[in-house]
């Protein structure tokens, strides 16, 4: 009887786990930006603000998928575009979600939440 409260337990707590992670992602955009043959000035600069990446590997003449925090966010696209120019790339900087906790809350108003999951007491299996 102990496995089935504590799987009780798991799924009532799975909504506070989503939230926080929307309220972790507010007013963060993930931009994507176009990279030149040499990569280093744009990974220094995402290291010089502390950004979290999406790309693994920074690729030459490729791109870097980057979150930014709203308060962070002109600057360091100036700084980009600087580089950007310097480097003669033309190709514009991607804005791919333009909050990503509102992103992450649309797509979790598709899935079933635990609290539905829940029938008279006892844990549905779907």
């Amino acid at each position: 009887m102990k496995p089935v409260r504590f799987l009780c337990f798991l799924l009532s707590a799975l909504p506070v786990f989503a939230q926080d992670t929307r309220v972790l992602y507010h007013n963060v955009k993930v931009v994507r930006i176009p990279t030149g043959p040499n990569t280093s000035k744009l990974e220094s600069l995402v290291t010089k603000y502390q950004l979290n990446v999406w790309t693994e590997h920074a690729s030459p003449n490729s791109h870097l998928d980057v979150e930014v925090p709203r308060e962070k966010y002109t600057s360091f696209t100036t700084a980009v575009d600087g580089i950007l120019k310097e480097e003669g790339i033309t190709t514009p900087i991607v804005t791919m979600h333009e909050d990503l906790g509102e992103s992450i809350r649309k797509e979790s108003e598709g899935s079933v939440s635990a609290s539905k999951l829940r029938v008279q007491g006892r844990v549905a299996l779907l």
